[in-house]
C-alpha cells in the first residue's frame, strides 16, 4: 500500500486529509508533520512513497523542504497542496521536482485521482528499476566472496571525498564499476547504518570539531564539511547535537572556562 506523509501547519487540515486518504483504502497515512523541519526528520525515519505538503509554514516552508528532500532522495514524490495561486510558487515547486501542484480547497475525488496517478508513476519507476538491477546483476555479477574488500574500497573513497557535496553512492559505484544498490546493501550490512546517515554523522562530527577548535565562521564550516546551504547545515547540526552551531560553540567555550 502506498505510504503518505502529510505536512501542514493546520491541525484541522492534517486530520481531514489523513481521514480522507485512509478511508480510501488505497493509501496509508504513516505520519503528519506541522512544518518542514519536522517533516525532514519523519521522512528519514518513515521513508514514505509520497509527501503532501502546504507551502506557508513556520520554521521551514514547503518549497524549501521540497528542495531539501530532492537533494537527498529524488525518488520521493511530492504533491504541493496550497491556497497560494501564484505562478512563481508553482514554477519553483515544479522545477524542484514536485509531482503536482494543487489548490485548496480540493475534493476527495480529485485528490485521490491525483495521488493514484502519482502512485502509478512510482510503481512504474520501481518496476523499471527492478528490471534494470536484474539486468545489471546478470551482466555484471557482484563478487559475493569479496564483500570485505568492496567495503574497504568504499570506505577509502568516503575518507577521501567525505566533504565533497556531490558525494553519493552513485559516484562511488561509478568509481568501483559496481551496482549502487548492491553497494548500499553491503555498506549497511557491514556498518548497521545507511550510507546517507553515516555520511551525515561523519560530516557533523567534523563540524563539531571545527566549531570547538577553530574560529571559522559557520558558513565556512558548512562549506568545509560538504554542505552547500548553511541554513540546512544548521538544521542538521541542531538535530544531531541539540543546539545550533553557534550555541554549541558558545557552550563548549563556557565549559572550558568553567573547568
Amino acid at each position: 500500500m502506498t505510504s503518505i506523509l502529510i505536512v501542514d501547519d493546520e491541525p484541522v487540515i492534517r486530520k481531514g486529509l489523513s481521514t480522507k486518504l485512509n478511508q480510501s483504502g488505497e493509501f496509508k497515512v504513516v505520519g503528519c508533520a506541522e512544518d518542514g523541519v519536522e517533516a525532514l526528520k519523519m521522512i528519514d525515519q518513515l521513508q514514505p512513497d509520497i509527501v503532501i505538503t502546504d507551502i506557508n509554514m513556520p520554521n521551514m516552508d514547503g518549497l524549501e523542504m521540497l528542495e531539501r528532500i530532492h537533494e537527498a532522495d529524488d525518488e520521493i514524490a511530492i504533491i504541493v497542496l496550497t491556497g497560494y495561486d501564484r505562478f512563481s510558487y508553482a514554477q519553483r515547486a515544479l522545477r524542484a521536482g514536485a509531482a503536482d501542484y494543487l489548490l485548496k480547497p480540493i475534493s476527495a475525488s480529485v485528490l485521490n485521482e491525483t495521488i493514484s496517478k502519482v502512485d502509478a508513476k512510482i510503481r512504474q519507476r520501481k518496476s523499471e528499476k527492478k528490471r534494470t538491477d536484474m539486468l545489471e546483476k546478470m551482466l555484471f555479477p557482484q563478487p559475493e566472496a569479496g564483500k570485505e574488500d568492496v567495503e574497504a574500497r568504499m570506505m577509502a573513497i568516503i575518507q577521501e571525498k567525505w566533504n565533497d557535496p556531490n558525494l553519493n553512492m552513485d559516484m562511488i559505484a561509478e568509481k568501483l564499476f559496481m551496482n549502487s544498490n548492491y553497494l548500499r546493501q553491503v555498506f549497511k550490512a557491514k556498518n548497521q547504518i545507511s550510507f546517507v546517515k553515516f555520511l551525515r554523522e561523519m560530516r557533523l562530527h567534523h563540524a563539531a570539531r571545527l566549531l570547538t577548535e577553530t574560529n571559522m565562521q559557520v558558513q565556512q564550516i558548512s562549506d568545509a564539511v560538504g554542505y552547500q546551504d548553511s541554513a540546512y547545515f544548521s538544521i542538521c547540526f541542531r538535530d544531531a547535537y541539540g543546539a545550533s552551531p553557534r550555541e554549541y560553540r558558545e557552550n563548549s567555550r563556557n565549559f572550558e572556562r568553567d573547568r
